[in-house]
């Protein structure tokens, strides 16, 4: 038996027949090995399940469809309840691991045992895997920090699996199932980031104006009914994403949004991104 304690993978999929491959294939390749992988398609409508069928033959993978669409924050609380493992890790089925992520994060959450969740930077990578930058990670100091940046960057996330039994996501808050828990919870849990890129973050195309400020609705309502924010905290805070929606709003207009989740990223010099490319080769070659 192994003395590496075993952890639950938990991967949704919708729609990824052009990535889930790759995705699948990292983990596949992980230096850690005790792992589980819990996969669940949402109803996919593309070949995504038929992709998929070639995995459920593998002892550790288990390959859910039950031919509904429930969306992302009740498939996860979906995989939780599933899982085995002693640490549940976060993975989005287009997004790449880097080959030491789950040993990384696993040995830093066994060396500090009163951390609850942990997340990771992330490199920004294309359509065809090309590496664009590095996406911005912040402090987490408290709720205020929380709610001004969200504290993980969402598929880096590996925790305690009691805790995340515990603290479900809420599954009206589609988009959002991230931001809101982390705000709901971080008062009374320890979280961490390590500041080094453990995963490939797939952030392509143009977003929907729609769903843009869908997402910020329901920021804006989550904010306000959250315990530990001052009045002047919230009216700072609503007055910054009006700020942004009108931002967003103009460039989506003209066909510029992309500029914003370019802004988001942080630019690699020729070193790193060589460095980053060589990593990436070794789960995707």
């Amino acid at each position: 038996m192994s003395k590496e304690p075993l952890v639950t993978i938990g991967l949704p999929c919708y729609n990824v027949e052009r990535y889930v491959d790759f995705a699948i294939n990292s983990i596949f390749k992980q230096t850690y090995k005790n792992w589980e992988l819990l996969i669940i398609d949402d109803n996919s409508t593309d070949n995504t399940f038929l992709k998929l069928r070639k995995y459920k033959d593998d002892v550790r993978v288990k390959l859910i469809k039950d031919g509904k669409n429930e969306g992302l924050p009740k498939r996860l609380n979906q995989l939780i309840e599933l899982s085995k493992g002693k640490y549940f890790i976060r993975m989005d089925a287009d997004d790449i691991m880097d080959i030491n992520r789950v040993q990384v994060q696993v040995e830093y959450l066994e060396g500090n045992p009163s951390i609850d969740v942990l997340g990771t930077e992330a490199y920004v990578i294309d359509n065809n895997n090309q590496i664009q930058g590095k996406r911005k990670t912040f402090e987490l100091k408290d709720i205020k920090s929380a709610a001004m940046h969200c504290a993980f960057i969402h598929p880096t996330v590996a925790g305690k699996l009691s805790w995340f039994k515990i603290n479900k996501y809420n599954e009206n808050c589609i988009r959002m199932e991230d931001y809101e828990l982390w705000v709901r919870t971080i008062g009374n849990s320890n979280f961490f980031v390590l500041h080094v890129p453990l995963l490939y973050y797939r952030e392509i195309g143009q977003k929907s104006l729609k769903k843009y400020l869908g997402s910020k609705l329901n920021s804006f309502k989550i904010v306000k009914d959250a315990k530990g924010l001052s009045f002047g905290f919230k009216i700072s805070f609503l007055t910054i994403e009006y700020m942004k929606i009108f931002l967003f709003s103009i460039l989506y207009f003209i066909n510029q949004e992309d500029f914003l989740i370019k802004k988001r990223s942080l630019h690699l010099g020729e070193t790193e991104k060589k460095i980053a490319r060589e990593r990436l080769n070794l789960v995707i070659s």
